[in-house]
C-alpha cells in the first residue's frame, strides 16, 4: 500500500513541470505530444522499481492523477502569465 502511495504522489508530482511546458506549446504540436508521453517512461521505470503489478484497480486512479498533475501544471502557467502581464502594465 506504501508503495502505491508513493507512485500516486510521484505521478502527479512528476506531471506537473510537464504540464507547465505542455500550457505555453501549440496544442497537437511535438512538444506538446512530448509533454505528455514524456512522464509515462517515468511511472513505467518508478512502477517496476517499486515492484508493482498492472492492475484494472490502479490504472483509472493512477490516469486520473496523471491527468490531475498535468492540468495543475498548466493552470499554474497560466496563472503565472496572467500575473506577469499584470506587472507589465
Amino acid at each position: 500500500m506504501t508503495n502505491l502511495i508513493i507512485l500516486f504522489l510521484f505521478t502527479f508530482f512528476i506531471n506537473i513541470p510537464f504540464g507547465y511546458w505542455r500550457g505555453g506549446e501549440k496544442k497537437f504540436s511535438w512538444q506538446w505530444f512530448v509533454a505528455i508521453h514524456v512522464p509515462v517512461v517515468f511511472l513505467y521505470f518508478m512502477r517496476n522499481w517499486l515492484e508493482l503489478e498492472y492492475t484494472w484497480v490502479t490504472f483509472p486512479v493512477l490516469l486520473a492523477i496523471f491527468f490531475l498533475g498535468q492540468y495543475v501544471g498548466k493552470r499554474w502557467r497560466q496563472k503565472r502569465m496572467s500575473q506577469q502581464d499584470i506587472q507589465e502594465i
